[in-house]
């Protein structure tokens, strides 16, 4: 018996055995699912995931300690991915205008079931308080890059650029948030928004050339009226 045993393990069919790098990209593709399908970070438990790629708990851990890091993971990997474009996209760009036009198209002039996907995504992972707070990190992380560009790259005050950074950037966002039906829509509200973006760079530093030695910026008086 034991032998007869013995030969049916030896001719038992064994399982491959994935990669590590595989493995994460499968399990990060599966978390998306449940992200999206299942309920949000909610429904991202360690178990669901297991249960889902058909492994063991053990082998999940061995990724990632806790949920809140595979939905941390699941946005890094789609961060990384447009990052890249943006930053081989904007290699030879030198105007601040020019960079952001391209962050516009690349961060939103995916097709418009891609884009409505990464919405989709970003809500249901928000809820999320590591999530959120990566989110608030890497919102001022982007804030403090426009203000170095618009300090190398335009003639406005230094006290002022933290204001314009997060004026358009606030732009950069409300241009995500809209629908567009057709590709046109979407070229004209980007016209629309080089546009006012260039009338602001242009208004600053003319208001910068016409202050004053000593006067106060929009950043100095801004900042009295919060304290």
């Amino acid at each position: 018996m034991g032998s007869s045993l013995a030969s049916h393990a030896d001719h038992s069919p064994t399982r491959k055995r994935m990669r590590r790098s595989d493995r994460r990209h499968q399990l990060l593709s599966l978390a998306e699912e449940i992200l999206l399908e299942d309920g949000g970070s909610a429904a991202l438990t360690m178990e669901r995931l297991a249960e889902k790629a058909g492994i063991a708990k053990t082998v999940v851990y061995s990724h990632f300690s806790n949920a809140s890091e595979v939905s941390l993971a699941v946005l890094e990997r789609h961060w990384t991915d447009l990052h890249d474009q943006f930053v081989e996209a904007t290699r030879h760009e030198p105007s601040v205008t020019g960079k952001l036009e391209i962050m516009v198209r690349i961060y939103f002039g995916a097709s418009a079931d891609r884009r409505m996907q990464l919405r989709r995504l970003f809500f249901k992972i928000l809820h999320d308080p590591k999530v959120s707070a990566e989110m608030r990190a890497r919102q001022q992380a982007l804030e403090t890059e426009a203000v170095r560009l618009l300090m190398e790259e335009t003639e406005i005050d230094a006290r002022d650029a933290p204001l314009v950074a997060n004026f358009l950037l606030g732009a950069v966002g409300r241009v995500g948030s809209r629908k567009f039906d057709t590709p046109q829509d979407f070229e004209n509200a980007v016209a629309g928004f080089l546009q006012m973006a260039t009338a602001v760079i242009q208004s600053m530093q003319k208001t910068k050339a016409a202050r004053p030695r000593g006067r106060t910026s929009l950043g100095d008086r801004g900042a009295r009226r919060s304290s």
